[in-house]
């Protein structure tokens, strides 16, 4: 598929710039983040122990396959996403990627699940997946808008995408991503820091 080929082209485009550059900068991702690399590997350990008992191997095996080709993105993004501006387009291109499953949904007006005609389902993703992407895609939003260094037009933009993501969550009507839009909620303005936490 086009994914795949793309993956391949971004492994390839990974594996070039850690065997080029110099030896003095190559600090990798095991070496600045411990922790995260074992939790990562760890929770790929605990899925796959799941072939174990699974009654059908097939949905496990995938889902181990799945969570480890996404874990692959870590040492990438590490890599790659270097600099404040490199974020902010990540961000981007993310919160984009999700408004557009969604427009497509609207689009079409259907649900991939054919049980689920009634909620908003995105390009090749089903309500709950979309609803997912939409929550994360609300928070990021939510939190650039509560930056005090931007313009307050740009933070009243942004807070409206935030309410628009937020919107698109209720038609998604999936109750996993109403919950994490209730518990990010709630965790925000804790984890934002005092500056931020009347935005919050």
């Amino acid at each position: 598929s086009m994914t795949k080929i793309l993956g391949a082209v971004l492994v390839l485009g990974w594996v070039a710039t850690v065997t080029v550059r110099p030896s003095g900068r190559r600090v990798g991702l095991l070496a600045r983040e411990p922790l995260l690399v074992t939790a990562l590997v760890l929770f790929v350990a605990w899925v796959g122990i799941s072939l174990v008992w699974a009654e059908v191997q097939d949905p496990a095996l995938t889902s181990v396959q799945r969570f480890a080709l996404n874990f692959t993105l870590f040492p990438i993004a590490f890599v790659a996403v270097t600099r404040r501006q490199h974020v902010l387009w990540l961000v981007g291109a993310f919160v984009a990627g999700a408004f557009t499953a969604a427009a497509f949904g609207i689009a079409q007006g259907t649900a991939t699940d054919p049980g689920a005609t009634e909620r908003l389902g995105g390009a090749g993703t089903n309500p709950n997946q979309l609803g997912s992407y939409l929550v994360v895609a609300m928070v990021f939003t939510a939190v650039l808008s509560a930056n005090s260094l931007w313009s307050p037009r740009a933070r009243v933009a942004l807070a409206g995408v935030a309410s628009l993501a937020a919107l698109c969550v209720f038609l998604t009507v999936s109750r996993g991503a109403l919950i994490g839009m209730l518990v990010a909620m709630l965790i925000a303005p804790f984890a934002i820091g005092r500056a931020r936490r009347g935005a919050a």
